[in-house]
């Protein structure tokens, strides 16, 4: 098994291994990764994702770079797992999750 990504509207990164998916930080007006620390992984992780980081991390830093879209693991970026598997949200939903991280990053480019 493999880590495959796909970017999805409303500011998602979606990953997917296994049969299972998880969301990350894809920001759309200027496109930019940002992936969560592993300590952010590991700490909301389900079972299936648990001991993954480096592998996840490596598999979106290569289609980041493979499409020209900056990547940055970022401290302050969460992971959302799908619901079922962790008993977190479904992907779809991390716009709104990520907000006030979104706010506070636009701030910094002004």
């Amino acid at each position: 098994m493999k880590f495959e990504y796909t970017p999805r509207w409303k500011e998602e990164l979606v990953g997917t291994y296994g049969g299972h998916q998880f969301s990350v930080l894809l920001t759309m007006g200027k496109m930019h990764v940002y992936f969560p620390s592993e300590v952010t992984w590991e700490t909301t992780a389900p079972r299936w994702a648990k001991g993954k980081w480096q592998e996840a991390m490596d598999a979106a830093k290569v289609w980041s770079e493979s499409n020209r879209i900056p990547f940055e693991i970022d401290q302050q970026v969460v992971v959302l797992f799908e619901k079922g598997h962790s008993g977190q949200h479904k992907p779809g939903t991390y716009f709104s999750k990520s907000i006030n991280f979104l706010k506070r990053f636009r701030s910094t480019l002004a």
